[in-house]
């Protein structure tokens, strides 16, 4: 699949993260060069559409960087790297306003930021 958005972490910069238009989240070790050495393929909760934005976020000295995923799937998800990528959903956007012709309430994302 393509690449939608790519992101290197700031804590180990040889990380790269990387968002595909199928869906799909994946990590790579650009030292070693090769395969993903993470990937969501097989996660439950993963993604369903193209992911238009991946982000290395810093949460502070004790809880470190965690990798964060914005789809058109609607879904903001935060990526635990702890064993293999397991998915965790931090928000779904919601559609807001007339629901007149509104074939579906969700609404979909294509960039997210953190401070």
């Amino acid at each position: 699949a393509g690449c939608a958005s790519l992101d290197f972490s700031k804590k180990n910069p040889h990380l790269l993260a990387v968002g595909s238009h199928d869906g799909g989240v994946a990590i790579f070790n650009v030292r070693r060069g090769g395969a993903a050495v993470l990937d969501s393929s097989s996660s439950p909760g993963a993604h369903t559409d193209p992911v238009w934005r991946v982000a290395w976020v810093d949460r502070g000295a004790e809880r470190g960087e965690a990798l964060v995923s914005c789809s058109t799937d609607g879904r903001v998800l935060e990526w635990s790297t702890k064993k293999g990528l397991e998915a965790s959903t931090l928000m779904v956007l919601k559609r807001v306003g007339d629901a007149e012709g509104v074939i579906s309430r969700r609404a979909a994302g294509l960039c997210v930021d953190f401070p």
